[in-house]
């Protein structure tokens, strides 16, 4: 069943299991998120 909200997927092709990942990569990562919560609560 569909529920019709938006969902933020994101898909790392380059993603292992060789540990952390770059702080640059985790910043970007979190902005994209954030960007996504502030367009659904309409503060865009």
């Amino acid at each position: 069943m569909l529920s019709g909200l938006p969902v933020l997927l994101r898909y790392d092709v380059g993603g292992g299991h060789a540990g952390g990942k770059p702080l640059s990569k985790t910043i970007k990562e979190t902005a994209g998120e954030f960007g996504f919560l502030f367009s659904q609560l309409g503060m865009d």
